[in-house]
């Protein structure tokens, strides 16, 4: 490689005159990082890279809008310009992408869809869209969602425990630190910060009730816990070396395809449910695996069964457990694995087909 390609002003050049296609080019190489490198939500490293990410773009909109209104008195940042630009979008894209990662990792997409859309196309868009960051009211209002979205799941982990009232400390604690962002910046732009009050004001409000809507309708993930692992069985029980011993029937290749796994039951069996639900270390709570079943007549779902069992946090490959149904009947049927205030983590379909004698099955041990 020649000398002129490694110095900065040819790459700054080609950015310049390519700016999409870098932005394509990051995009996709900071997603599959982000999807191999981050582990655990609670893990002291993936937090302390987010909340770096957010404190570069914390300080990159500071430099944009000093760069922008005050050019007279900053040189420095008005000749870097082009490069702050880049640099806000691009620290929250790595945000996002971490964001998109956990919040997917802990939801049922068929539940939690309208809210996974949501931060998806934050993520895309702030690829896609870099001219709104020239705005401060746009700045301000995505830096407080990526706030929201991190106190969501960071401040259960530190308390040790989750509620509605947990929920709300997080988004007291979003609104004030956003509200001391604002307050600083008001030292460097008193009157553009002054000028957007209102916006600003209106922005942030629809964003926190927005949050609050998608919680109390149980349409955000459960966060900071998730599903690793989920599947109904035949028969299951835990072994003296603690593992866990599986029957389950032997699956065609195009199976897989069926939107409702096929259970072919003989009368009087039951069926076991066995999910692995990761938790953070010292988040001890409790989980329910809530049995369903679909009455066409009156084409709605209904409750058979919500059984209850405790989960402790700290195994990087979920806290196992299962329940067992008895009195099972042919139909649709699927189990929805929930927290306590019914947030989906995950949901197993399935349809219960009768039969006189047992299929095939093989044996698994977990």
């Amino acid at each position: 490689m020649s000398a002129k390609k490694l110095s900065i002003a040819y790459w700054k050049k080609w950015m310049e005159e390519n700016e999409r296609l870098a932005t394509v080019v990051f995009f996709a190489i900071g997603f599959v990082f982000d999807s191999l490198t981050l582990s655990r939500i609670d893990n002291l490293l993936d937090m302390t890279i987010l909340f770096g990410w957010l404190f570069v773009a914390s300080a990159g909109v500071i430099a944009v809008d000093i760069s922008r209104f005050r050019e007279s008195r900053f040189k420095f940042l008005r000749k870097e310009n082009k490069w702050l630009e880049f640099i806000v979008p691009f620290s929250l894209g790595n945000l996002f992408s971490g964001v998109t990662i956990f919040y997917s990792r802990s939801a049922s997409f068929l539940v939690s869809w309208p809210f996974l859309i949501i931060i998806i196309a934050l993520f895309i868009g702030n690829e896609f869209f870099k001219k709104r960051y020239l705005r401060l009211n746009f700045q301000i209002s995505i830096l407080f969602a990526t706030v929201y979205f991190l106190m969501i799941p960071f401040v259960p982990i530190i308390i040790g425990n989750t509620s509605d009232s947990i929920f709300l400390l997080s988004g007291a604690i979003s609104l004030l630190a956003i509200g001391a962002f604002i307050h600083f910046l008001y030292f460097f732009l008193p009157r553009e910060a002054r000028a957007n009050r209102i916006k600003l004001t209106s922005s942030i409000g629809g964003i926190f009730i927005a949050v609050n809507f998608f919680y109390f309708t149980n349409l955000i993930p459960p966060l900071p816990l998730s599903l690793k692992d989920a599947g109904i069985y035949h028969y299951m029980e835990r072994t003296a070396s603690g593992k866990y011993f599986f029957q389950k029937e032997i699956k065609k290749p195009f199976d897989v395809l069926d939107f409702y796994e096929k259970i072919h039951v003989v009368q009087g069996e039951s069926l076991y449910f066995y999910s692995a639900v990761f938790s953070p270390t010292r988040l001890n709570t409790n989980i329910i695996h809530s049995w369903q079943y679909y009455d066409p007549k009156a084409d709605t779902w209904v409750v058979s069964a919500n059984i209850r069992f405790p989960i402790y946090g700290g195994a990087d490959g979920g806290y196992r457990g299962y329940s067992e149904k008895t009195n099972i009947f042919p139909g649709k049927w699927r189990v929805d694995v929930t927290n306590e205030r019914g947030q989906v983590l995950g949901r197993e379909r399935f349809e219960i087909i009768s039969v006189e004698r047992g299929v095939p099955l093989e044996s698994v041990i977990k």
